[in-house]
């Protein structure tokens, strides 16, 4: 059976931990080899990222720069720790937004998010996630040097990995259902979400969602074939 496309979610690359970033790249050049054309990460690929000309560091070219030689179709699904990327300079990325739609064989149509804002319970990361995108904090960022704007980004990470603990990790399975109802009347079959951490499929009414795991530290990773039936799969170097 062929596959379609894999699905990465939730990396948190980060350069103080080398192992997991050279397990990163070797399952990049293992999905260079491969017959499989497409692959979608559903965010949050590094442990913080603001990726303006000033804010993206040497360790995040490097793994951008490795993505692009697996000269494939790659699909960047915005996360919660993710900020601009849209604009970013010589992009790897075929693609990169907030959602994303891909016709099945089926005709219906596959869908991608990384899942932080179907909460809407979650008032304040909603407020804190359409304010901290603007344009203005952009143009803000653009004339701090370099080093600040590190240590911003490092701010950032440590704030979101101690806070707002419940909302990132409990599935919204209220929301979803309601999600999953709109999604329903624009054709979608599927539904593939990251962020919270954790593997699960559900369906609603006929639409599933499949809530890939973080790839760390297991190299978890799914798979999806012609056929669109959904496997999951490790990755190891051994």
């Amino acid at each position: 059976m062929t596959d379609l496309f894999w699905i990465v979610a939730d990396p948190h690359l980060c350069e103080k931990n080398e192992n997991d970033s050279k397990l990163f790249l070797k399952f990049l050049n293992f999905f260079a080899v491969s017959q499989c054309p497409k692959m979608f990460i559903l965010g949050d690929l590094f442990s913080h990222w603001i990726a303006t000309e000033k804010g993206v560091t040497n360790f995040q070219k490097e793994i951008l720069d490795e993505i692009k030689k697996t000269k494939k179709e790659i699909f960047f699904l915005n996360g919660n720790r993710d900020y601009f990327v849209e604009e970013l300079e010589d992009s790897p990325f075929c693609y990169c937004g907030k959602k994303y739609k891909l016709q099945s064989p089926s005709k219906k149509f596959f869908f991608f998010e990384h899942g932080e804002t179907i909460n809407l319970s979650d008032r304040k990361y909603l407020i804190w996630s359409a304010l901290s995108r603007t344009n203005a904090v952009k143009s803000f960022l653009e004339i701090l040097p370099k080093s600040t704007i590190e240590k911003i980004a490092e701010k950032i990470e440590e704030n979101l990995s101690y806070t707002n603990i419940e909302n990132k990790t409990e599935i919204p399975f209220k929301y979803l259902r309601r999600y999953s109802e709109i999604l329903k009347e624009e054709g979608v079959e599927t539904i593939f979400l990251g962020h919270f951490h954790k593997r699960l499929s559900l369906n609603y009414e006929g639409v599933k969602v499949e809530i890939i795991d973080k790839f760390f530290p297991n190299g978890f990773y799914s798979v999806v074939n012609s056929d669109g039936e959904v496997s999951d799969r490790l990755f190891s170097d051994k």
